[in-house]
């Protein structure tokens, strides 16, 4: 096996299974049902911490102030160290704990940290305690620069959101406690309340999906007892419905809808019958389309939205699931990208999604009984994630629940205690966003 080479990459997050007939898959939430993982604009822009007290030289927390939930732990805090405008290397800085935060082994005395060649150093291994509210963290170097920025501790349960290129995080706290994230800071709540960061879109949901766009908009589609609606949360102020779709379907992509009789909507025009499982995605940039990928008693198939043309995957079996664009999942754990086998048994979860500007820039992530890896369709290598544990479910591109709680991008924990996760790629951004949310265990 090789390893990939890292992509830079963030919405669009593709960790559920597609609901089908029999069952709830990779993106698309199902209200009522038992969510431990679910398969995105990126996270607002937050300001920077408080910089150094003095001039010169300078010392700045360059990806805070940071927020956690009760008992969680925080990804990298990263710093540099400055002077005269200039990286200042192997200087000493050491960075002190407000009472609210521990570090990993449960100690909280101050801890030094020595600057490399760029002047930067990160401090992983904090964690929250029980006790929400703000807390001051403090770093002071050997040249006599300062630094303060502000750690948020928030109930277990938050719905937060991560940008894998600026490290950052943003809490929303107007979501109701223990949502499920199902999207790029979308988030649907027990009650049926579904949320775009901190602003309620609508009520009485029971499944729903979420794409980006490369012009920045996000797409969301939704289904409630009595419709099925599709909503360009960026330009209108309202959701359309699709009239034509039977109430009490499920929504498994973008503006595509899944009747209780097997019948397959892509809006409001009937594109399958017979249909087990489906699950949409958008390829391309200007003008976007859109790739619905579904099984049927036939086989394996995926629908052009734009010119009507079905493509056949006759080798694979007629017992797969489809769970992302193209992908295919087996009883056995069989795992086709079309009629391409990527592992021919074992695999327990997929997901696929966009890491570039391109539809074929694309990495499929899975796991299997001997761990995580990844996969390039365009060169058929495979690498593996070794620091993911067994057991785990990917959520998204070289993202992955553990059974535990603790959440993944690659082989670096970027939280724990997460009940649910998605990642997604944002083509306006050309980066991947994670949502999530925490749960707590004391």
């Amino acid at each position: 096996m090789t390893r990939e080479e890292a992509v830079h990459e963030i919405k669009i997050g593709d960790d559920w299974s597609v609901p089908n007939l029999n069952g709830v898959g990779r993106r698309t939430l199902v209200q009522g049902a038992v969510w431990t993982v679910p398969v995105i604009a990126a996270a607002s822009a937050a300001p920077l911490a408080a910089a150094s007290t003095t001039t010169d030289p300078e010392l700045v927390f360059t990806n805070g102030p940071y927020d956690v939930t009760a008992c969680g732990e925080l990804d990298e805090i990263d710093l540099k160290l400055t002077a005269g405008g200039s990286a200042d290397a192997n200087k000493t800085v050491t960075v002190s704990l407000p009472s609210g935060l521990t570090w990993s082994d449960g100690s909280t005395g101050p801890r030094p940290f020595t600057t490399d060649q760029n002047g930067e150093f990160e401090v992983t291994g904090v964690r929250a305690t029980s006790t929400t509210g703000s807390y001051t963290l403090i770093a002071t170097s050997s040249t006599g620069a300062s630094a303060t920025s502000t750690v948020t501790v928030h109930p277990a349960g938050t719905a937060i959101q991560y940008n894998t290129a600026t490290k950052r995080t943003a809490a929303y706290t107007s979501v109701p406690l223990g949502s499920t994230a199902l999207g790029t800071g979308i988030y649907l709540a027990p009650n049926g309340e579904l949320w775009l960061r901190n602003r309620l879109l609508a009520t009485g949901v029971t499944s729903a999906a979420e794409e980006n766009r490369a012009n920045g908009d996000n797409i969301v589609s939704y289904s409630t007892a009595t419709g099925s609606y599709n909503f360009n949360v960026s330009q209108n102020p309202n959701a359309s419905q699709a009239p034509s779709v039977p109430a009490g379907s499920t929504t498994v992509g973008l503006n595509t809808f899944l009747a209780p009789n097997g019948d397959l909507y892509y809006g409001n025009g009937k594109i399958a019958s017979n249909v087990t499982s489906a699950h949409t995605e958008t390829v391309g940039n200007n003008p976007a389309s859109t790739r619905v990928s579904y099984m049927d008693a036939s086989g394996a198939h995926t629908y052009n939205t734009t010119n009507g043309n079905v493509t056949n995957f006759t080798q694979v079996p007629a017992d797969a699931e489809a769970v992302g664009m193209g992908l295919f999942l087996t009883p056995s754990g069989a795992l086709y990208f079309g009629d391409t086998v990527v592992k021919s048994s074992g695999v327990t979860s997929a997901s696929i999604q966009r890491v570039g500007a391109n539809s074929t820039d694309t990495r499929i992530s899975y796991v299997d009984g001997t761990g995580a890896y990844g996969y390039n369709p365009t060169n058929g290598n495979t690498f593996p994630y070794v620091n993911v544990p067994a057991g785990s479910t990917a959520v998204g591109t070289a993202t992955f629940l553990a059974p535990n709680g603790d959440l993944y991008k690659g082989d670096k924990l970027i939280a724990k205690n997460v009940s649910s996760a998605v990642e997604q790629y944002v083509p306006s951004s050309g980066t991947s966003v994670i949502s999530y949310v925490s749960g707590g265990n004391c």
